[in-house]
């Protein structure tokens, strides 16, 4: 067991920033149009999703900083994947911003300056959730079709990965998603 005062308690909040850092790069590769490396650029960024949070809990190194970067990290490479893809590409009509920008801005509103126990933070935590998976898989499917073209295995495969996600933070989805069991 490793205490809090590892020497390895800064991975967590490195992985969290990285994913900002391939946001930005990635979102350079799509006004370059060079859709395959910004297609990996994001594929790597969301695995730092996954990993920051492992890495926190077997370090014992979670902290409200961390937190902080992995919101701030999560909200940058979905506004940047879709502003690459609006800007960059032919996939994402700017008027979809219209709606994707505001959800964002209220989303990113509740969770960093409104209290955590909160009602509004607790009843927008699914909201946002859901909000920034459905904005993550748009921004991969528009990558991939910009980078390969369009398939239409694209929709299962997104279904077994998100089966597979779940599986791996079944805590967060029996937090999230408890008090509709317990009615």
């Amino acid at each position: 067991m490793i205490s809090s005062k590892s020497p390895w308690h800064w991975v967590p909040n490195a992985l969290s920033a990285s994913r900002g850092v391939f946001a930005v790069l990635m979102f350079i590769a799509a006004l370059q149009g060079e859709w395959v490396l910004g297609f990996w650029l994001l594929i790597t960024a969301l695995l730092t999703d996954f990993l920051d949070g492992l890495a926190a809990k077997k370090l014992h190194a979670e902290s409200k900083l961390g937190a902080h970067i992995d919101r701030v990290s999560d909200f940058t490479l979905a506004t940047l994947g879709m502003l690459g893809l609006a800007i960059g590409g032919d996939a994402v009509s700017l008027q979809l911003l219209w709606i994707a920008v505001p959800l964002s801005l209220f989303i990113g509103y509740v969770k960093f300056f409104r209290p955590e126990g909160s009602p509004i933070y607790r009843y927008t935590s699914v909201v946002s959730i859901l909000a920034l998976f459905g904005t993550w898989i748009f921004v991969i499917w528009g990558f991939v079709s910009e980078a390969y073209g369009w398939t239409w295995v694209y929709p299962p495969a997104t279904f077994a990965i998100l089966a597979v996600a779940a599986l791996m933070k079944r805590h967060r989805l029996r937090a999230w998603f408890g008090w509709i069991v317990k009615a």
